[in-house]
């Protein structure tokens, strides 16, 4: 059985889902994330043309992400995985369990910095 884990509520503007697993792996992306919102969206046609639904994701970070191809819900996490520091952070803040206590095994916690190449002085 996996764990799912309460979202919070947008003003209305879409589709909310109630619920999910407690973390999102984006392919394109080195952390794992906690989502805190989902919305599926339909634009329908704007000016001739048609969208497609999509989801749309707001992790506790303030990070967001749209689409579906590229994401994927996880129940549990592995010992390469690194989950983002301000995720967690917020994510306790907001009473929601911790993810060792999740995954019942230590979890990698950890952020992106960037650097500058041209410049080496």
């Amino acid at each position: 059985m996996s764990l799912r884990l309460p979202l919070e509520k947008k003003p209305k503007q879409a589709f909310q889902f109630n619920d999910c697993l407690p973390f999102l792996e984006n392919s394109r992306a080195v952390l794992i994330h906690r989502p805190r919102f989902i919305a599926m969206y339909h634009l329908g046609e704007i000016f001739g043309r048609k969208y497609p639904p999509h989801l749309g994701i707001t992790m506790y970070c303030r990070n967001s992400v749209t689409g579906g191809k590229n994401l994927t819900f996880l129940n549990t996490l592995n010992d390469e995985m690194i989950l983002c520091v301000k995720c967690e952070e917020n994510a306790v803040k907001a009473g929601l369990p911790s993810a060792e206590s999740i995954c019942c095994k230590h979890v990698h916690i950890g952020g992106v910095k960037s650097y500058k190449l041209c410049c080496k002085d």
